[in-house]
């Protein structure tokens, strides 16, 4: 039986249609396996620490701070090297309190969503969403010229759909490239991380990047 060329070549477009919706599929899913295992990096975390720049944009104005992190398990803290006039003020955090406190002199410079967040808030916010929140998405992106796994993630601490908190790690060793929590659908804070080292319990005792 002969077949016209029409009837072949509309089933040559179908095949053809339905082998790259399959590896599509097979690569979303190497995609979210690969973000299933770096979260398990943030369940353990022991420690870390990096230079950290601040974004944070409330419509009508926008503050930016540059801060070097330390932290552990347990909590961590945030020291302000820019802008000059407020270097050297320091916040902590420590999960068994569940807050943000503050030296001598306040950064507060006011809330960023009905649910309080502020500037201070965003790092313990960015490591909670990494260790317990619910993984929306996860995709392959280039950032600054590195291969890194972009990871949507729901704040575990809010309803969900209130608040979102995506991340960028980098794709070999899970470091923290950037982070940024969006209030209904508006980005408020932006975290770029340079130097972002971290150990983690069930691994080798130090990752660098």
């Amino acid at each position: 039986m002969r077949h016209r060329p029409g009837v072949q070549k509309t089933r040559l477009a179908a095949l053809s249609l339905l082998l790259a919706l399959t590896l599509t599929g097979c690569a979303l899913r190497g995609q979210d396996t690969r973000a299933e295992e770096l979260k398990k990096h943030y369940v353990n975390l022991t420690s870390y620490r990096a230079e950290v720049d601040f974004l944070a944009d409330y419509g009508t104005y926008v503050y930016q701070y540059e801060a070097a992190l330390t932290g552990t398990a347990d909590g961590g803290s945030l020291c302000i090297t820019r802008p000059e006039h407020i270097a050297g003020i320091t916040c902590t955090w420590s999960g068994g309190e569940g807050g943000v406190q503050y030296g001598d002199i306040s950064l507060e410079t006011g809330s960023l969503s009905p649910d309080g967040l502020s500037p201070a808030d965003a790092i313990p916010v960015v490591l909670d969403a990494l260790a317990r929140g619910v993984l929306r998405s996860a995709g392959d992106e280039s950032l600054d010229g590195e291969e890194v796994l972009r990871l949507e993630l729901t704040n575990p601490s809010l309803p969900e759909g209130e608040e979102t908190v995506t991340v960028w790690l980098a794709r070999a060793g899970g470091e923290l490239r950037r982070g940024e929590i969006a209030w209904q659908g508006e980005t408020v804070i932006r975290c770029d991380f340079r130097d972002f080292q971290y150990t983690y319990s069930d691994t080798e005792p130090e990752t660098e990047g």
